[in-house]
């Protein structure tokens, strides 16, 4: 981790360091150019030197070429202003040496570029290499219109390595002078700065871990020292707040353990709100549904209820039938087509949670496979099955139109609901039942004595009081003793369902017909003239003599009957019974098999004791 000091450093002393060197480097440069300035100027001046050393050395005296160059170079050696010079040359039109300050190089070709132009500088190697064009005064004397060249090498007073070594030393002056002020600045930074912060850090992390006792040392009046005393100052702050604060943390805990025992006490209460209101609904439950015996109303007000009290968007409910399927019986909202639901044991919801007797949650119908709903087809549906002592009566179905619309304290409260329905439903199963038994007759399934007259008041009452019409027909079986006393009681008994379910057969459902006691039949026709009931009657008397009638020895039996019409034959309940009886008598009289239609005048056969078997 870099110390504060070190960024300091770093930020500072790096960005003096590049400057410095920047600027040493832009010396170097101009120095540089200066110098080699310098040094084309002193080649030129040396040139000019010549070019009149030339002039001299033959001024007033005629001389060749061949005497006039070598007569040159004692001025040459003479003057202490060509000290630097290498080379000389003079070179002709063709570039060849025609003169040199070495006679060794005249007849060669010079080693020196040949520029175009009046003169021409270069620097190689820490010379100036100059090449001038000659001709003209400066050497008419001896070579009229003749055009040549001079050549000079010439020491540059500084040379690049000179300055490159100047440079070096500039730099490393500079980098030593900055990293004695690094050092310096380090120095200063650690004392002035880094330590003091230092110091101050611990005291931090010391507070930081919990010791508010601790304080940081202040020396000076500076940044740092104000940051130490506001430190401390915080310090003192937090100490006393911490001191005051146990209180209270004390109150708090107090007032936490108050808030928790009221949220506990908040959370009994909805728990028991919510026990209250199952409690409720099981009660209202119980009491709706033993307020009724009836199967239909029964069923309807379980509907009512679920849906009014949990708030079920649809409910049904299904039965098991005679043949073991389950057949709906109500629905809320009621179907609008006539056809209602049907399911076998294992087929959809329904049927899974009647053959296994457990609910069957389906939170969301629109992914559920073989759901087969009742009603919408997304939602949720819960099936609950409707079990009376291990005995399935039914299944109730719920359906919301949310998923997962049921709450697991929800289905505990609707399989309770369920227990209910099922106690209700046997009870009205039971007295369905007992009220059966005690209109119908055991042996033959039809209508008693008991029911018989009271349906026939009721008719009778009605005719009265509409002015309508009802007719009575007696029957009674021939020869049924005989048939007893051959074949036994048991066929006697098998003789007497066989005609009953010929009658329930061939009658309306507004008629009624019971068994009136022993192999005697009565008929109540309601709404009909005495000659429809001749035919009524005479429709049955076929029907029985033409069926075949098991565990008989002739096969067939037949039957004999008596038919009295209100108001033609009588006015009352008792009068009409009378007047099939006196009817059925004498069927019975004219030699049994027949119908005879009650008159005032009926033929009872005078002297002779009516047979009734």
């Amino acid at each position: 981790m870099r110390s504060i000091a070190q960024k300091l450093l770093g930020s500072i002393g790096v960005p003096a360091l590049l400057i410095a060197l920047g600027a040493v480097g832009v010396f170097a440069l101009r120095a540089r150019s200066a110098a080699e300035a310098a040094a084309v100027q002193e080649a030129e001046q040396v040139a000019d030197l010549l070019s009149a050393t030339f002039q001299a050395a033959t001024l007033g005296v005629h001389l060749g070429p061949d005497e006039a160059h070598p007569a040159v170079s004692p001025a040459l050696r003479a003057s202490a202003a060509l000290k630097g010079v290498h080379v000389v040359r003079v070179l002709g039109p063709d570039g060849q040496v025609v003169w040199s300050s070495t006679p060794a190089d005249v007849g060669g070709r010079s080693h020196l570029d040949r520029g175009e132009g009046e003169q021409r500088v270069q620097l190689r190697e820490g010379k100036v290499l100059l090449a001038r064009s000659l001709g003209g005064g400066d050497c008419n004397s001896c070579h009229f219109g003749v055009a040549g060249q001079l050549q000079l090498a010439v020491d540059s007073p500084r040379s690049p390595g000179e300055v490159a070594s100047g440079t070096q030393a500039a730099v490393a002056g500079v980098v030593l002078i900055a990293g004695a002020l690094a050092l310096a600045t380090t120095i200063s930074l650690r004392q002035l700065i880094t330590r003091p912060l230092r110091r101050l850090a611990h005291s931090m992390a010391q507070a930081e871990a919990g010791d508010l006792g601790v304080r940081a040392e202040v020396h000076g009046e500076d940044e740092i020292a104000q940051l130490a005393k506001s430190f401390n100052h915080m310090l003192e702050t937090a100490a006393r707040l911490e001191s005051e604060g146990l209180d209270a943390r004390g109150g708090l805990a107090r007032a936490r353990a108050q808030l928790s025992l009221q949220g506990e006490l908040e959370r009994a209460n909805t728990e028991l709100s919510h026990r209250l209101t199952a409690l409720s609904l099981l009660y209202h439950v119980s009491r709706s549904l033993n307020a009724t015996l009836e199967l239909p109303e029964l069923l309807g007000r379980i509907s009512t209820l679920v849906t009014e009290r949990l708030r079920i968007d649809y409910f049904s409910v299904l039965l098991v039938s005679a043949e073991g399927r389950l057949e709906e019986a109500a629905s809320v909202p009621p179907r609008i087509s006539g056809t209602r639901g049907s399911f076998r044991l294992g087929e959809g919801a329904a049927g899974r949670a009647a053959e296994s007797l457990l609910p069957v949650y389906l939170p969301d119908l629109s992914g559920a496979q073989d759901a087969r709903p009742l009603g919408p087809t997304t939602g949720s549906l819960l099936s609950l099955p409707v079990v009376h002592q291990g005995r399935l009566l039914g299944v109730l179905n719920l359906q919301r139109s949310g998923t997962e619309a049921f709450a697991a304290e929800e289905v505990e409260l609707l399989a309770a609901v369920a227990d209910q329905a099922a106690m209700a439903i046997q009870n009205a199963r039971l007295h369905a039942e007992t009220v059966a038994l005690s209109i119908t007759d055991a042996l033959t399934g039809l209508a008693n004595r008991r029911h018989l007259f009271r349906q026939l008041e009721q008719e009778v009452a009605r005719a009265a009081r509409f002015h309508t019409q009802v007719a009575v027909v007696m029957m009674d079986l021939d020869h049924f003793k005989d048939l007893n006393d051959a074949a036994g009681h048991v066929a006697g008994d098998s003789v007497l369902r066989q005609v009953a379910e010929v009658l329930k057969g061939q009658v309306r459902r507004v008629d009624v017909v019971a068994r009136y006691g022993g192999e005697e039949f009565c008929l109540v026709l309601p709404q009909v003239t005495k000659a429809d009931a001749m035919e009524v009657a005479e429709k049955l008397r076929r029907s029985i003599a033409e069926q075949p009638v098991h565990g008989v020895p002739a096969g067939r039996v037949t039957a004999s009957a008596g038919v009295a019409h209100l108001p033609t034959d009588a006015t009352t309940l008792e009068g009409l019974l009378e007047a099939a009886d006196a009817a059925l008598y004498a069927s019975k009289h004219r030699g049994r098999n027949q119908i005879t239609a009650f008159a005032p005048d009926l033929d009872k056969a005078p002297g002779e004791v009516p047979v009734r078997a």
